[in-house]
């Protein structure tokens, strides 16, 4: 009798291309897409995240086929965060930007055995530090163009302690002026209109066994960020 297949449910913001490429690597695992409402028999023993960071986790996160305890990788999009904040976040696993597929396979296999597992993926980027909730609330709410007071008066706190968190903010994502801060909020994905749009090639160059994990080549456009200083 042949031995089950592990039960993944791939949960994505980005293109379903995103997950017919994880499908196409995890062979050995029976892959199936939340967005898709597509129903597996057995529970699920690995959920699979793709998104621009931990703080904007898809809008199928709450997956019907999620039981108690299953471990989470996350694969992330846009953000490259810090061991710590993984752990934070309370994820079993993560790969930063520019994974390869055998990063992924390996980071699969890890989770699926009960270990923590951490990869930067293919990131030159500083690694962004944990963010309190306070500090990732006014974090969107800078990347959406609102002043210092409209922040406090939204999330009723002193205008100071608004700049206080601005400060923090300052020094964890290693920027200097606050037009910055926006773009790190639309990289994340916490920015209503500045989120990074996502568009893709007419013609689709795909080897899942050769490219990264995404499934096409990508064009990422950041649009203009205000500054509200």
């Amino acid at each position: 009798m042949n031995a089950r297949k592990p039960v993944v449910i791939a949960c994505s913001t980005s293109e379903p291309l995103v997950t017919r490429a994880l499908a196409a690597l995890l062979t050995d695992c029976d892959v199936h897409c939340a967005a898709d409402g597509q129903c597996p028999t057995q529970p699920a023993d690995l959920i699979v995240m793709c998104a621009r960071s931990t703080l904007c986790p898809p809008p199928h996160q709450q997956c019907p086929h999620r039981r108690a305890g299953t471990p989470i990788l996350f694969i992330s999009q846009g953000w490259l965060e810090t061991d710590d904040a993984v752990r934070h976040s309370r994820i079993a696993g993560y790969v930063g930007p520019n994974c390869s597929p055998a990063q992924v396979r390996t980071a699969v296999r890890s989770v699926l055995a009960g270990r923590f597992h951490y990869d930067p993926g293919n990131c030159s980027r500083r690694p962004v530090g944990r963010l309190s909730k306070r500090q990732a609330e006014v974090l969107a709410l800078i990347g959406k163009g609102l002043t210092d007071q409209e922040i406090a008066d939204r999330l009723r706190i002193g205008e100071s302690t608004v700049r206080h968190h601005l400060e923090m903010l300052f020094i964890k994502l290693s920027v200097e002026r606050r037009a910055e801060i926006a773009a790190a909020a639309a990289i994340a994905g916490l920015s209503s209109y500045g989120t990074p749009v996502l568009r893709l090639h007419q013609t689709i160059r795909w080897d899942p066994h050769r490219s990264i994990l995404y499934a096409a080549t990508w064009t990422e456009t950041l649009p203009m960020v205000p500054s509200c200083s």
